[in-house]
């Protein structure tokens, strides 16, 4: 049964990627990779250490595995690697004792028992002192020397991970700040990190709070969401950069609205604005879906510390005559346009009955009147946010064992914003309401800071001040006519600025004619009988990006063949320039494969001792080690005739080395010295 789970379970994760083009949930693979790293890992650290006892590449691969694993987990790690130095440092002074019985059974030192526990001892006692002292100088002394090499150096590896993983995708951990929050594929998790370090100031021409909007995911497999980009359209400094999406126009009730953002620990390539940028000062990448639907905006480069960037955005109006009001938004009308449902679609098994059966409880208590897309999507919002009993907790593991994730918290009623943001978004389309799941920021905190006005005079201005834990997720919903807006179900953010979601009522007015001069996205609702709005089909977001992984492997597999043809060629082309030479070359790849020379053999003694393991070369062995001994102490150089023989010598030397891994390799006995009995007359 297991067998068939693993076969099911690697025959959805090859539909994911290569027939919907997607990340897939599947760990199945991701494990088995990990898996066979280890065994690799552990297969290599073995030989090193039982073959050529050296235990330094056994520690290193323990070590790598242990901190790659304490940077991307939750949990504690700092005890097991404590242990681990102890038992590393300890298997060091095992390795040496060892090296050394090895030359004191050569020299036939008989009483080495005491000295091999004196030894032991003192290695011991070396070891419970480094360790000990380590610590209380790690808890009670600090020094920085050697603290600029250290700086932004974490943000310098977390950029260069995202790069890759923009290729070749990954597996998401918790979110650890801003960092990780633009990644292609973003999974719900059940604890979310922040801190108070700053990521970034900013300072709006208004002085008014605004969400700074990162990337726009669309896609919810039932764990994560995801962003398919199918096209990259390169926009020029101060070009628009919204022409060729589908808001392109939509301007009823916003203003444009100009940031300068500064960065503090900002790391990628995406930029955060508040709303909708038209206009940067930097060249960028605008990365579209299918149907022009915005995903994110990249820069050219990398986000550096200190660097600023100044964009302008289409924000809406927060006050004044042009402010959007209930009764513009609820009588906005359905006419999404026609083309993919992609803010409607509902993945098969990514949510349950009771998120469902929510949505339409919702719906239905609402008056007949008041069941327009806005009036749900607000009662959704103020459910979440005050009507419904939900708690804002940061830290729920345990609390969802296998339930549909959005089910559970339904039931649970406590989660953080990626929990709520998703619930409402698969509620809304549940209700064939487009709607999309937004990564950024919250407004953060105000502080006055000096400045200049216009005409350069000093003066006092409002500056943002954004810190990790303001990184945030919401909603926004389609309105045609009046484009994206944001709606924020998440409860208790306050303090960092969170907008209260209330909008004046307004004037009545007319409901919007499907044929009026605003453009719309593609949407197309299905009506059935009675005005109601059908279940949406289950479409998946379209293959895109197959083509260029399969590229990037075949790429991959041509450099590496490449590399190996040239790595052969130039070995073949190499010839061996002295005995000294072919003698060090024969020794080291003996060692590599743990048939290394003592220090106190000389080289005869190694050649006899070698030719043990590979009775097959054994003249050929013979000769190197001639040729050596007459080089270094006769100081005869080989001839031409000889150089060629010793190269063909090494060449077969080598191979019958080489075979020693397609079989069981014998056992390098230690040679013994006999002495030869004296004769007595009797």
């Amino acid at each position: 049964m297991r067998l068939r789970a693993l076969s099911d379970s690697l025959a959805k994760f090859l539909g994911d990627v290569l027939g919907l083009g997607v990340r897939s949930d599947e760990p199945s693979v991701f494990l088995l990779l990990v898996g066979a790293l280890m065994w690799a890992a552990a297969q290599l650290g073995a030989f090193a250490l039982f073959r050529r006892h050296r235990p330094g590449p056994a520690i290193t691969l323990a070590v790598t595995a242990l901190l790659i694993n304490m940077s991307i987990t939750v949990q504690e790690q700092l005890p097991h690697l404590i242990v681990l130095v102890a038992a590393a440092l300890l298997l060091v002074v095992r390795t040496s004792l060892f090296a050394q019985l090895e030359q004191w059974r050569v020299r036939r030192i008989a009483d080495s028992g005491y000295a091999s526990q004196l030894f032991l001892r003192s290695g011991a006692t070396f070891v419970a002192v480094a360790l000990v002292s380590s610590l209380v100088l790690a808890a009670n002394a600090s020094s920085a020397p050697l603290r600029p090499m250290w700086d932004d150096a974490l943000e310098r590896m977390i950029e260069v991970g995202i790069e890759i993983n923009h290729v070749i995708g990954g597996v998401n951990g918790p979110a650890r700040g801003p960092n990780l929050l633009f990644t292609p594929t973003q999974t719900i998790r059940d604890q979310w990190e922040t801190s108070n370090e700053r990521v970034f100031t900013a300072i709006n021409d208004d002085g008014r709070a605004h969400n700074w909007r990162g990337s726009i995911y669309d896609y919810f497999d039932g764990r994560s969401w995801q962003h398919v980009t199918a096209t990259n359209v390169a926009v020029p400094a101060f070009e628009d950069l919204d022409s060729a999406t589908s808001d392109a126009g939509l301007s009823v009730g916003r203003h444009e609205l100009r940031s300068e953002i500064t960065s503090v620990a900002l790391a990628g390539s995406v930029i955060v604005a508040p709303a909708d940028p038209v206009r940067l000062d930097h060249d960028a990448t605008v990365q579209l879906t299918s149907d022009g639907g915005l995903v994110d905006i990249r820069l050219s480069q990398s986000i550096g510390r200190d660097s600023s960037y100044l964009v302008t955005s289409r924000v809406l109006d927060s006050s004044g005559p042009n402010e959007l009001t209930e009764t513009q938004l609820s009588t906005a009308g359905l006419d999404y346009g026609p083309a993919p449902k992609r803010y409607t679609d509902v993945v098969e098994g990514s949510i349950g009955p009771l998120t469902e059966a929510t949505a339409d409880n919702i719906v239905n208590a609402l008056d007949f009147r008041d069941r327009d897309p806005y009036h749900v999507a607000d009662a959704i919002r103020r459910y979440f946010r005050t009507t419904g009993g939900f708690q804002y907790d940061t830290d729920v593991r345990g609390m969802c064992t296998g339930e549909n994730l959005i089910d559970c918290f339904l039931q649970k009623k406590r989660g953080y914003c990626e929990y709520f943001a998703t619930s409402m978004v698969m509620m809304l389309r549940t209700q064939q309401i487009p709607s999309r799941y937004v990564v950024g920021y919250l407004p953060g905190r105000s502080e006055q800071v000096a400045g200049f006005d216009e005409d350069n005079q000093p003066t006092t201005i409002t500056q943002r001040v954004v810190e990790r834990s303001a990184s945030h997720a919401w909603v926004e919903v389609y309105f045609p006519g009046y484009g994206w807006v944001p709606f924020d179900p998440t409860p208790g953010l306050e303090d960092q600025g969170q907008d209260n979601g209330a909008r004046p009522t307004g004037a009545p007015t007319a409901s919007r004619r499907p044929d009026g001069p605003q453009r719309t996205p593609n949407f197309e609702p299905t009506f059935g009988e009675g005005g109601g709005i059908k279940q949406p089909p289950n479409i998946p977001p379209p293959a895109t990006g197959t083509q260029s992984i399969l590229a990037l492997v075949l790429g991959v597999l041509v450099l590496v063949a490449a590399f190996v043809v040239v790595l052969i060629a130039s070995r073949r082309r190499r010839l061996i320039p002295g005995a000294q030479v072919t003698y060090d070359s024969v020794a080291r790849m003996a060692s590599r494969l743990g048939y290394g020379p003592l220090p106190s053999q000389t080289a005869y003694e190694y050649a006899s001792r070698l030719s043990v393991v590979v009775p097959a070369v054994r003249e050929e062995l013979q000769m190197v080690a001639t040729a050596k001994v007459e080089a270094l102490y006769g100081k005869r150089q080989p001839s031409e005739e000889l150089r060629q023989r010793l190269l063909r010598a090494y060449r077969r030397v080598r191979l019958s080395l080489l075979r020693l891994l397609l079989r069981r390799r014998p056992r390098m006995s230690v040679p013994r010295v006999r002495f030869a009995r004296r004769k007595t007359d009797s």
